[in-house]
């Protein structure tokens, strides 16, 4: 047995855990990267009440994060000298507070980045990671996802500066999530997990992570849903959200993700149903290449087979009033063509376990139209 894994952030887990960021503060400069929500929900009350000179806050963070809008944060960054840069929110601020903590000592813009003309050399601030949803599990991987807008496509960034050097991960911070919002981002990190469990490049650890945070989402999830007060629901699944984050984080995603780069760009579809609209039909496609593998996950879920795992998926979404068809969002059949394009052209569609060409995609999207 061979493998590799490499986690170089810290983790703080636990409720009111948030309220120990004032220890890695140090009396430096530090700027809130956040989603301007999280004013009107008090969270950030917490700074302004308790730092006076060294605290400062972009919170104008948008979905799938556009290229302008990050530029627009680095920019705020330098012209304040901030030492050290806190993501607060769900995946969008965090991925953009990566951006800007590796942008801040350079004057490109992050389409220099994603257009690959430079690459990130270092990183010369603290970057502190703080989840407010449970689905990214961007506080703990070293990849970034953004908006191109002057072509409109979405893409990832991989670096080792993005790894945060701290996470701290306090259900608390979850307790405000709406219903719907508390459905998609579940259904992310269930994809991150099954498509980290079988990626090409997983491995051991990756494996055990995946299982668990699986049985943990499947469980509760639902519950999360239908009682935002449960805070037993609320604990257990920021807890999944982060091991499906350190899974994928050591195999990058797949398929599923691939597919919802358009999916999110065109049809403005949440990230997390965007990846889980095409799970169902992916476990099915994927299964016999893995079939030991996704027979021991059918086994370890207590379920009779691989149609109980597509069937589980697809029913709870419904259960969370989330159509499982694509013509429920605004897609035509015409248009399923330029989506299988652009899926195509993202690198992770070949990391799944059995390859996927361009009519295997137009068939799977055709059936679920």
């Amino acid at each position: 047995m061979i493998f590799n894994y490499y986690m170089p952030t810290k983790v703080i887990f636990g409720e009111d855990k948030f309220f120990e960021l004032k220890s890695f503060i140090e009396n430096k400069k530090f700027l809130v990267i956040s989603e301007n929500f999280l004013e009107k929900i008090g969270i950030t009350k917490y700074f302004s009440e308790n730092f006076e000179n060294n605290y400062y806050l972009f919170d104008d963070v948008k979905p799938n994060p556009p290229s302008d809008m990050v530029d627009k944060a680095a920019d705020f960054a330098r012209m304040n000298n901030i030492e050290i840069i806190i993501g607060l929110g769900g995946g969008s601020a965090l991925d953009t507070a990566k951006a800007v903590a590796c942008m801040l000592d350079k004057e490109n813009s992050i389409v220099d980045y994603l257009n690959g003309d430079v690459s990130f050399s270092e990183r010369k601030v603290k970057l502190i990671a703080i989840p407010t949803t449970s689905g990214t599990g961007s506080e703990v991987t070293n990849v970034g996802v953004y908006t191109d807008i002057t072509i409109s496509e979405k893409k990832p960034l991989v670096s080792q500066y993005f790894w945060p050097d701290i996470a701290i991960v306090d259900p608390k911070l979850t307790y405000s999530m709406p219903p719907r919002v508390t459905a998609v981002t579940g259904l992310d990190a269930l994809t991150h997990a099954i498509e980290s469990y079988w990626a090409l490049g997983t491995q051991t650890i990756s494996e055990t992570l995946a299982l668990e945070t699986i049985k943990l989402i499947f469980e509760y999830l639902p519950k999360a849903f239908d009682n935002p007060n449960d805070q037993t629901a609320r604990e257990k699944m920021s807890l999944a959200s982060l091991m499906a984050g350190m899974a994928f984080s050591q195999t990058r995603t797949t398929a599923a993700h691939a597919i919802s780069y358009p999916l999110t760009n065109i049809y403005n579809i949440e990230h997390g149903l965007a990846c889980a609209l095409t799970l169902p039909s992916l476990i099915k496609y994927t299964y016999e290449p893995i079939k030991e593998k996704m027979d021991k996950l059918v086994k370890y879920l207590e379920m009779n087979n691989i149609e109980d795992l597509s069937n589980k998926i697809e029913t709870m979404m419904k259960n969370f009033n989330l159509s499982i068809k694509l013509k429920d969002y605004g897609i035509k059949e015409e248009e399923i063509e330029k989506i299988a394009d652009i899926s195509m052209k993202a690198a992770i569609i070949n990391l799944l376990p059995k390859k996927i060409e361009k009519e295997n995609l137009l068939k799977l999207l055709k059936s679920i139209l």
